[in-house]
């Protein structure tokens, strides 16, 4: 596939399970307002840069980003409220992502990217993990907000080092 940009149709609801697979030329995606969910697989392999989860999707599927190995940086937006397993695992040059405020699940080595430096947690209460998030031993920062530092110590306590408040 030689398409670098693709807008997702308004009325499309689900991208569905590996519907993108390795397109690898895919730099960009444009999610139409009617999408809510990102199933697994999705965007697995493609080649993303920088992504932008906006408010109306609801859930991203387990695999939906992983391996996409140009992506940097991602922002979930807030009305995300679950995060699959291995969703980003394994995109080795992202650096930084975004979690929104309404993120309540993040499934287990979500975050696991070699290179990941900093995560930033926009809601007050820490959302639910079973299992690792990121890559042990290669812990980001974490940063969160004042009012949010301790729920997070406590709730994340084997990232407690990490978890830093004052995230304006």
């Amino acid at each position: 596939c030689g398409v670098t940009e693709y807008s997702i149709p308004d009325g499309i609801q689900s991208i569905g399970y590996g519907a993108f697979y390795r397109a690898s030329n895919l730099t960009k995606i444009n999610f139409a307002n009617s999408v809510k969910y990102i199933d697994g697989h999705a965007f697995q392999r493609t080649g993303i840069v920088n992504l932008v989860i906006p408010d109306h999707i609801l859930s991203i599927g387990e695999y939906a980003f992983d391996l996409c190995e140009d992506l940097k940086s991602v922002t979930i937006g807030d009305g995300v409220g679950v995060i699959g397993s291995f969703a980003f695992y394994e995109c080795d040059r992202l650096t930084s992502v975004t979690i929104g405020r309404g993120v309540g699940s993040i499934g287990g080595n979500a975050f696991s990217s070699y290179n990941l430096k900093e995560v930033y947690c926009l809601s007050i209460v820490p959302p639910c993990s079973q299992d690792n998030i990121f890559y042990l031993g290669r812990t980001p920062k974490i940063y969160v907000y004042d009012e949010a530092f301790e729920a997070y110590k406590s709730a994340w306590s084997k990232y407690a080092d990490y978890i830093i408040g004052n995230n304006e």
